[in-house]
């Protein structure tokens, strides 16, 4: 500003003058006004308010000082005042060439203070360019509270512990009467962090601390807890923060255990427990809850270290929760029979929630009779609404392998409304039990249903969450919607449970094969190949192991899926062959017969559906679909037969299975007007939303009005879409 009024002619007065002589003075440009005298800033008024000549005036808000505040009164009766806020990453960025290169890392550091910014700039040369800079940030914070009476400093110390300390607590903590007139020199310096600033409050709660030593620096902050539990108004980030500065306190660790408890977020709650444990909490009431929040926010090694540290506690109700949640663990990450080796190791401690989320354990590694005596043997266990939840899980499960299909669907309707989500980790979700068996089953509309409502309240750090968002996918790719199912996968570098890992990759796999792009799907099946390889299958696993199949078959690599297919069907085998759970596994292995040429291997599956079509409407709708298939590549289509076969496919959920049967139809057919009715199908099939392969195909009145052409076109046209 002084710079501009110089180059106008106008040279600026630096200095409040001593008198007012009535005469215009000025303009005037006065900084740092908060450090003028009382008597300057009178004067300085009676300018504004009788000079007509222009003035600037910068200072720090006022707060507690009467003269500033008159002053600036005065001013905005002139004209608004302008509020200076923090330098972002884009002003550092515009500085220079270098500062360019470190904007991110220069506002982080300096909270956006300008002073702090410039010193940072300045250093910038050299090969460590960048440390030498945050040495420089530093060496410019030592020097501003160096600026600072004592009491000040221990302001800027404690008011970078919380953005929430004020003049109040400042005071309480030092003993003082009041404190604005410290708080005030302390947010003058420009030391004090804004809400959000968490790096630069760690770098001037460092700096404090190195000036004022460690004694003073426990000290303080001591007392500052001391008076902030007398008054109950202890915040979780100032806690936290104590406790990360290694002030241990029983008081201040019951506190974080008790916020834990009622956190929803298992991250923050996880936070919470460990704090509580270095704050010197006892550790053998937390380490369960400990271990249920890592578990559930997915970090499932220090959650398996937690609860195997209470698998020997002598409290049986921690034993049994430890066993819980260990148990899940190996489920998540594809070892069902280690699960059951902890159930069997619990024996008759076996009880409660334990035991519930046991049953469909049993019942996915083919032991069913294990599984209803887990049932039977805890009808006393408190019915609580999670534990009633789980239960009615359960049974839908055990019904829907038994045959009792209609009973399945309304247990597990009621377990997800019951129970829609939940603090408890389980090995499994009653979301996830529910829509896998609804999906089996050919309910895909339910599944669809209650996975949606789930992902509306999951959390965005609960691993279940991600096993919601999976399953989404796969119902979105078997509809023909691939691109609606690639948005519901995680990063391809996500931290993601073996199982989830598993259902990720085959999905990566299903759709690229579903795509037509042969090099995509042989690098993410062999990825899924990895997984699998590491996996203990188990009735949950049905469906990567049905998508896999097909992928190899494609890939003319059958051998290695053998034995996981093999496993799969003698766990159905141990379970009776429910055809509420073999469906989708015989239809790919219709695909995979298909796609190798091989009708000996497709028999057994399509004598198996067509067994159960008289008591399973989607056993039905595959061996229609199936032998209608058949026919087609023999080219013997039935335009009706196709149109009501490809139709069943698409009410079932698969949607994509219709179009391509629809497609094939189209290409195999031999009269032309049936060729373009087929066509036509496959096009009022097509997911609206779906992203499938090639071009869409064109009007129908033109091949109407070509149809000598149509076989070729169509050729063309299905050779970028179909799976030959």
């Amino acid at each position: 500003v002084r710079d501009v009024l110089s180059t106008t002619g106008s040279a600026p007065v630096n200095h409040v003058p001593e008198t007012t002589t009535g005469k215009s003075l000025g303009p005037f440009v006065i900084d740092d006004a908060d450090s003028l005298s009382g008597p300057q800033l009178d004067t300085l008024r009676a300018v504004v308010e009788n000079d007509p000549t222009a003035i600037v005036v910068v200072a720090a808000t006022p707060r507690r000082q009467p003269a500033l505040r008159a002053l600036f009164q005065s001013l905005e009766r002139e004209s608004p005042t302008i509020a200076l806020g923090p330098v972002d990453k884009g002003d550092i960025a515009r500085l220079s060439a270098r500062s360019a290169a470190f904007a991110d890392e220069i506002a982080t550091a300096t909270g956006g203070v300008l002073a702090l910014v410039a010193a940072a700039v300045d250093r910038l040369d050299g090969a460590d360019s960048l440390e030498s800079a945050l040495r420089a940030i530093d060496s410019r914070i030592d020097e501003q509270l160096r600026r600072l009476s004592p009491s000040a400093q221990a302001a800027v110390l404690l008011m970078s512990l919380d953005p929430g300390i004020g003049a109040s607590d400042i005071a309480a903590a030092l003993a003082l009467s009041d404190a604005e007139d410290l708080v005030d020199e302390a947010l003058g310096s420009g030391l004090v962090p804004s809400p959000g600033k968490i790096a630069f409050a760690a770098r001037v709660h460092g700096c404090a601390t190195r000036l004022l030593g460690a004694a003073r620096h426990l000290d303080l902050e001591r007392s500052l807890l001391r008076t902030q539990l007398d008054i109950g108004s202890v915040s979780t980030d100032l806690a936290l923060a104590l406790v990360a500065h290694g002030l241990r306190d029983t008081q201040i660790a019951g506190l974080l255990a008790e916020w834990a408890a009622t956190e929803s977020d298992p991250l923050t709650a996880a936070d919470l427990y460990r704090a509580a444990l270095t704050a010197g909490a006892e550790p053998g009431p937390i380490r369960v809850p400990l271990a249920e929040s890592l578990a559930r926010a997915g970090d499932l090694t220090a959650a398996a270290t937690q609860a195997d540290e209470v698998l020997n506690a002598t409290d049986p109700g921690h034993r049994a929760a430890a066993v819980r949640i260990a148990a899940a663990i190996a489920c998540h990450n594809g070892d069902s029979g280690q699960a059951v080796a902890l159930y069997d190791w619990l024996g008759t401690g076996l009880n409660g929630l334990t035991a519930l989320s046991a049953a469909p354990v049993f019942v996915g590694i083919g032991q069913l009779t294990s599984a209803r005596k887990v049932l039977e043997d805890n009808v006393g266990a408190p019915p609580t609404t999670s534990a009633t939840a789980t239960r009615n899980a359960a049974q839908g499960v055990i019904a829907s392998v038994e045959g009792r299909g209609h009973e399945a669907l309304s247990l597990l309707g009621q377990a997800v409304t019951q129970q829609p989500s939940s603090s408890s980790f389980t090995p499994d979700s009653t979301v996830a039990l529910a829509a896998l068996t609804m999906l089996h089953s050919g309910e895909t509309a339910r599944a669809r249903g209650v996975l949606a409502g789930a992902i509306r309240t999951d959390l965005p750090h609960d691993v279940f969450a991600v096993r919601h968002r999976l399953l989404a996918a796969w119902i979105a790719m078997l509809s023909g919607d691939l691109t609606g199912a690639a948005q519901w996968l995680p990063e391809a570098d996500a931290e993601l449970s073996r199982r989830d890992r598993l259902f990720a990759e085959s999905l990566r796999t299903g759709i690229a094969r579903r795509h037509g792009d042969t090099g995509p799907v042989r690098r993410h099946w062999q990825s899924a190949m990895n997984s699998l390889l590491a996996y203990s299958i188990d009735l949950y696993t049905l469906l990567p192991v049905g998508e896999l199949w097909v992928a190899a078959a494609r890939l003319r690599t059958l051998d290695a899926v053998t034995h996981h297919v093999d496993r799969a069907f003698a766990i159905l085998a141990q379970l009776g062959d429910p055809i509420a759970w073999s469906a989708p596994l015989r239809w790919a292995g219709v695909h995979a017969a298909i796609l190798t040429n091989s009708p000996e291997n497709l028999a057994p599956h399509g004598q198996a559906l067509a067994a159960a079509a008289g008591v399973s409407p989607y056993a039905r709708t595959l061996a229609t679909a199936g032998r209608t298939w058949l026919r087609v590549l023999a080219n013997q289509v039935d335009g009706a037969e196709v149109d009501g076969a490809a139709r069943m496919l698409a009410d079932t959920g698969l949607g994509w299975d219709a179009t391509r049967l629809a497609s094939q139809a189209a290409l195999h057919a031999n009269d032309p007007k049936v060729a373009a009715a087929m066509l036509a199908l496959a096009r009022d099939l097509r997911t609206p939303s779906a992203n499938t392969d090639g071009p869409d195909p064109v009007s129908y009145t033109h091949l109407r009005a070509h149809e000598t052409s149509l076989h070729l076109v169509c050729r063309l046209l299905l050779e970028k879409t179909a799976e030959l």
